[in-house]
């Protein structure tokens, strides 16, 4: 977080508040625009800041980044990985009823430094017992007003049926079957 002010392009480092250590290579001329950013980070006992339709700060005990940035070509998030606090819940955006314990987050993708291509390689996340996989690629049209192509994949395993119904977003779906 102490460099978070430096540049745009750092500003995901002020959503992690906790002592971090590891190694951060920024690469930048004189005319201070970055062309590359290599983080291999960990951190212990602090929080994650989201922001958006919904503020929350969670509770973190351990979180692992490593990443690299290359200016005209993105981001390579090799691996993100966070274990929460005993009893993190998460409010889904955009809702005030989807509420989910969490207990880590994994995450490995790809995005492209304008937006046009997301890619989610792979996310997992621990809901204190169920496991949910997602991996999902966005790519926007040229007008970046729309969008080209999105594909989601997901699956949930070791969650109970009577669970389920508990779980599962409801405005995705009223009844589930």
């Amino acid at each position: 977080t102490l460099f978070a002010d430096f540049s745009n392009r750092l500003i995901p480092f002020q959503k992690i508040e906790m002592p971090i250590s590891g190694s951060l290579r920024i690469v930048f001329p004189i005319d201070d625009q970055i062309e590359e950013i290599h983080a291999n980070i960990t951190g212990n006992r602090g929080k994650v800041k989201l922001r958006g339709a919904h503020t929350q700060d969670l509770d973190v005990v351990s979180m692992k980044l490593k990443a690299e940035f290359k200016s005209g070509s993105g981001v390579d998030l090799e691996a993100f990985d966070i274990k929460f606090s005993e009893n993190t819940e998460i409010t889904l955006p955009n809702s005030d009823r989807d509420v989910f314990p969490l207990s880590s987050l994994s995450m490995s993708g790809r995005f492209s430094e304008n937006g046009p291509v997301i890619e989610l390689h792979k996310m997992t996340a621990d809901l204190n017992g169920p496991m949910l996989s997602l991996s999902s690629k966005l790519q926007r049209n040229n007008k970046k007003t729309g969008l080209k192509n999105y594909q989601v994949k997901g699956h949930m395993d070791r969650i109970a049926i009577n669970s389920f119904l508990k779980r599962w977003p409801k405005r995705i779906a009223p009844l589930p079957r």
